[in-house]
């Protein structure tokens, strides 16, 4: 991963920086709070990502092989990371694994469809600056939270939404939501303090809906 940060009339390079270890890591989406710190989100093949001291998962967990648009290969499978940087891009203010056994992070199967479908899923804050993050999983040991409106994956890939503190030590909630099909969260946005709306793909003919829905099956 390269993050760079320009001047706003794009003339000048603020700092310019890699992120990353000794296999392939992608960056998928960043986000930038109101202390002008970059959040990032991604993928990570890597046993060695720069993670911090006390960061919730410090190790990497690990899948199997994967190939991304005939390229990239994940050797070791994949993991979700989330890098928080300071506002100079010199320092790592929180940096963490999350995932299980399989692998996470990366769209597969049945709805990735186009060039560069692997890299769904949207980082994002809540009004409290706790991070949120939106994914796809083919892990059956993902870490939810006791409070997850989904303890396990429902077949083939689901999709996960985690939240955590601010400083990337805690993970505050964690759900997964699928069906037995291919699942996967692309996008999230908190609406209100206590309500969030997430988009994805489904090919689960059982994916969780709600009655009165638009679409129910």
């Amino acid at each position: 991963v390269t993050v760079s940060k320009f001047s706003a009339d794009g003339t000048s390079l603020i700092y310019s920086t890699y992120l990353g270890g000794s296999n392939n890591d992608l960056p998928y989406s960043f986000i930038v709070n109101e202390a002008n710190e970059l959040l990032v989100y991604g993928s990570t093949g890597s046993d060695d990502l720069p993670v911090t001291a006390g960061a919730y998962d410090e190790s990497f967990n690990g899948g199997s092989f994967v190939t991304v648009d005939f390229v990239l290969d994940f050797t070791e499978g994949s993991d979700a990371f989330i890098t928080k940087l300071s506002a100079d891009g010199g320092s790592l203010f929180g940096s963490t694994y999350f995932g299980g056994t399989g692998n996470d992070a990366v769209n597969e199967g049945a709805i990735n469809y186009n060039y560069g479908d692997h890299a769904r899923g949207e980082i994002n804050l809540d009004q409290d600056e706790n991070i949120v993050i939106a994914s796809a999983t083919r892990s059956t040991n993902l870490p939810v939270s006791a409070t997850a409106f989904q303890a396990t994956n429902g077949g083939q890939q689901d999709g996960f939404i985690a939240k955590f503190n601010e400083t990337l030590t805690t993970l505050v909630f964690s759900s997964y939501i699928g069906g037995s099909g291919s699942d996967g969260a692309y996008g999230i946005k908190q609406m209100n303090p206590t309500r969030f709306v997430i988009c994805g793909g489904t090919t689960s003919t059982n994916f969780p809906t709600t009655a009165g829905s638009l679409n129910p099956t």
